[in-house]
């Protein structure tokens, strides 16, 4: 059985940063799907090793070289780049319950796919592509909104 993205889909940028000004761990909720954090929490019940922090913090980081690499990719029209890009943020997006984004990167990681090498030429994955990234900066911005400074 599969999942409907308006199911996925945990909050809107203002439900997000409303929910950041209450608390790191209530914005994380709202922004991601509940049972991928819960897996992750259970890794560090006390919380005593800041376990899910700095996957969170890693998982920024990655996103934004991995946005970066898909634009570069895609100006120089390299479908596998752009494919690679997609599968690998596919993977990392659904171990922290970035389902949203998880599940544009599967589709168009299918849409490459099928599509080839060819499948940048003529641009008709543009949009969904600027979807993609337009969704990727809007997590990133959010989750370093609800990360707050550096300890």
């Amino acid at each position: 059985m599969g999942f409907q993205l308006s199911s996925v889909y945990r909050a809107s940028a203002h439900e997000a940063s409303a929910a950041c000004a209450a608390s790191p761990a209530e914005a994380f909720d709202a922004l991601l799907d509940g049972p991928a954090l819960e897996r992750l929490r259970a890794l560090d019940p006390s919380g005593a090793a800041g376990l899910l922090r700095r996957v969170l913090v890693t998982y920024v980081g990655s996103l934004d070289k991995l946005l970066a690499q898909m634009a570069s990719a895609r100006a120089t029209g390299d479908a596998a780049g752009v494919r690679h890009v997609v599968h690998t943020l596919k993977s990392s997006s659904a171990s922290i319950g970035a389902l949203a984004l998880s599940l544009q990167c599967a589709e168009l990681e299918r849409a490459l796919r099928e599509g080839g090498e060819g499948a940048l030429a003529g641009g008709a994955l543009g949009d969904r592509l600027d979807a993609l990234a337009a969704e990727g900066a809007r997590l990133g911005a959010a989750l370093r909104t609800a990360l707050g400074p550096r300890r």
